[in-house]
């Protein structure tokens, strides 16, 4: 075997072993990236659902009628003696803001 022809077989050896290396990472990211949505996926609808549900309680109490901005809702928007907590999402988590009689 000439010296040329056994360059040109370890190049090719080198080179699917390049390969199988760039496939496996491939694989493992595209794992880690899909675990990760997951979660984020999970915690999105849970602050979609604790949305839902305070709303849901806030309009039965009788406080308010129509569409709330949650956005920019906090404890000093509840009546002093209500005992109602919200819920409100910065577009990530829901977070519980409640007010009660002093």
């Amino acid at each position: 075997m000439p010296a040329s022809e056994a360059m040109i077989e370890l190049w090719k050896r080198l080179f699917i072993f390049i390969m199988v290396i760039v496939v496996i990472v491939a694989f493992l990211s595209s794992i880690w990236l899909y675990m990760g949505y997951s979660k984020k996926a999970l915690e999105l609808r849970n602050a979609r659902i604790s949305t839902q549900e305070a709303l849901a309680a806030w309009s039965d109490n009788g406080n308010v009628s129509g569409i709330i901005n949650l956005q920019k809702i906090n404890s000093s928007d509840l009546s002093p003696c209500t005992n109602v907590s919200i819920f409100y999402t910065n577009g990530t988590l829901a977070k519980k803001v409640s007010s009660s009689c002093p």
